[in-house]
């Protein structure tokens, strides 16, 4: 049995599953073109070194939940909550392979008209 772990196939199996939360969902990097003509996205990604744990690996996945800011540049906080909400309810996922539990969040920050929360989540493959 190979200890190859395809990462890239782990992210992309939990973009799927976030699907709909928001306009559109991205693996690893975001393309800077597309943002600001979206009101929301999620961003998934891996941030760490996966850790060998006798017989599983163990990491972190982050998710993004962005927001584009309220015309009037305040965070849109509802969408936010909304998002987050939704991406809880779908703790623990169980993945081919792979199980994504124990999400915690960050507080929200704002960026260039994008406000934003993390959500770190423990991975094991």
């Amino acid at each position: 049995m190979s200890d190859f772990v395809d990462i890239d196939d782990i992210l992309h199996e939990i973009a799927t599953a976030m699907d709909g939360i928001a306009d559109k969902v991205f693996v690893q990097k975001v393309p800077k073109a597309i943002p600001e003509r979206l009101d929301s996205y999620l961003l998934i990604v891996m941030r760490n070194e996966v850790n060998n744990q006798f017989a599983y690996k163990r990491t972190y996945a982050q998710i993004y939940a962005v927001a584009k800011d309220k015309a009037n540049g305040v965070m849109n906080v509802p969408l936010i909550n909304e998002m987050t909400e939704t991406i809880f309810s779908k703790f623990p996922y169980h993945g081919e392979g792979f199980t994504l539990t124990s999400p915690t969040i960050t507080p929200y920050r704002s960026i260039e008209g994008f406000s934003y929360a993390i959500i770190n989540s423990q991975l094991t493959i």
